[in-house]
């Protein structure tokens, strides 16, 4: 005799993220025949099985951030501060 499985509420997992990125998920998922809720269940079984992120995961540090960029900008419009030694050792002890 079969030992009958009951089913059992799941877990709620909230995310917010950009419509954007949500709506172009949710097209090309729909393409491939899944959910949103399906492609997160799959990701998290992948999880577990693998024990790991299941695709590989890139930084690149030559991405310069915002206050980078902006400091690259005010150089190339000559937009800088000149300074000498003593000033930026006063202001880095002022830090």
């Amino acid at each position: 005799m079969l030992k009958e499985s009951k089913i059992t509420p799941g877990s709620q997992i909230h995310l917010v993220v950009s419509s954007s990125l949500k709506e172009d998920a949710e097209e090309l998922l729909k393409q491939m025949g899944l959910s949103m809720a399906e492609a997160v269940r799959l990701f998290l079984k992948q999880v577990v099985l693998e024990k790991a992120i299941p695709f590989a995961v890139k930084y690149s540090a030559n991405i310069p951030n915002k206050k980078t960029i902006q400091a690259i900008e005010d150089a190339d419009n000559g937009k800088v501060i000149k300074t000498d030694r003593a000033s930026l050792r006063r202001m880095w002890e002022e830090m």
